[in-house]
């Protein structure tokens, strides 16, 4: 039995749709599905939930970025 996606689920698979090759952060991410808005942290925690149920899955790697402290993850198809 498959489960319905919601809008996040839809606006994310359809951004890797869209740019194969590409990665995105979570922040990223957020802002596609959440258009318009100031991301907060509920936003990127919603974004997080949803991708375990995102077909075909995403991988996820830890990065940190040069001049930045600390990391964030990467988000990309296998």
């Amino acid at each position: 039995m498959s489960r319905k996606q919601g809008h996040i689920q839809r606006a994310i698979a359809a951004v890797f749709e869209a740019s194969l090759a590409k990665n995105f952060t979570t922040r990223q991410l957020a802002a596609l599905a959440y258009p318009g808005e100031a991301i907060e942290r509920r936003h990127t925690n919603a974004v997080i939930r949803a991708i375990p149920s995102i077909t075909p899955p995403l991988t996820a790697c830890r990065v940190g970025t040069m001049g930045r402290l600390g990391w964030h993850h990467v988000w990309g198809r296998a």
